[in-house]
């Protein structure tokens, strides 16, 4: 471990969490978001997006398929996190899953605001819409010091909200943090630390950078009462990452 890595403190270490079921939610989201209208009252299936008739903006049969297979990942990713699968099977299974229905992967393309932002190598496994995300960090300035004016670098420590109201994907090989018209990427090989704080609700990532200081970013539940969000990403996360 290098002096950039970052371990988890003994109060940081939580239980094994439990992935809640809140994808029916998550569904109906993407449902009232997106709505193609003809003549005013027929639309289009979100998931196949084929015509689903006076008022509807779903097929029931595409819903359950896709709510089956976000049902799938949920038992992998809880089954990894209470170690009874290994973690290149539990990963292997949710690419394979999220490859294995074009309905699913409308589904999470319609999550991302600009699909061109992901990787085209790279395969779409979880979207998780609905976040606040923070961002840490201490910012280098140059500073004159010492009788020949030699030049050092002063941390300052910043904590900034840097995006209200968005998205976290997760590929097979990075996280994309999707903040208002941009996208962070950082492969998971960047990120030398992540978290649960169970008691205030957020997850945690820190990156790997040239500081010697953590750089950290927070996620968060738009909707304060639902905390398993930012759970979900941890776990997902974990699961992808073999943390």
């Amino acid at each position: 471990m290098t002096s950039e890595e970052f371990c988890l403190s003994d109060a940081d270490v939580q239980p094994p969490m439990i992935l809640k079921n809140h994808n029916s939610a998550a569904l109906f989201c993407a449902i009232l978001k997106k709505k193609y209208v003809q003549g005013g009252v027929v639309m289009r299936c979100v998931f196949c997006n084929e015509p689903a008739g006076f008022l509807k903006s779903y097929h029931d049969a595409c819903y359950q398929k896709v709510q089956a297979l976000l049902n799938k990942m949920e038992k992998i990713v809880n089954e990894y996190n209470q170690e009874t699968i290994h973690v290149a099977d539990a990963k292997k299974e949710l690419i394979s899953i999220a490859l294995s229905s074009e309905l699913y992967q409308n589904y999470v393309r319609y999550e991302i605001f600009n699909i061109t932002a992901i990787r085209t190598n790279e395969t779409i496994v979880y979207v998780e819409s609905g976040l606040n995300i923070s961002e840490s960090k201490n910012r280098c300035r140059m500073v004159e010091t010492g009788y020949r004016y030699e030049k050092k670098p002063v941390w300052t420590e910043t904590d900034n909200l840097i995006g209200s109201n968005v998205s976290v994907a997760m590929t097979d090989k990075s996280v994309y943090l999707l903040i208002q018209g941009k996208a962070m990427m950082y492969p998971y090989g960047k990120i030398v630390n992540l978290g649960y704080d169970e008691k205030c609700g957020y997850a945690y990532f820190d990156v790997k950078t040239a500081s010697p200081y953590p750089h950290r970013f927070s996620i968060s539940s738009l909707n304060r009462k639902d905390k398993n969000k930012a759970g979900n990403v941890c776990l997902f996360l974990k699961c992808l990452m073999g943390y």
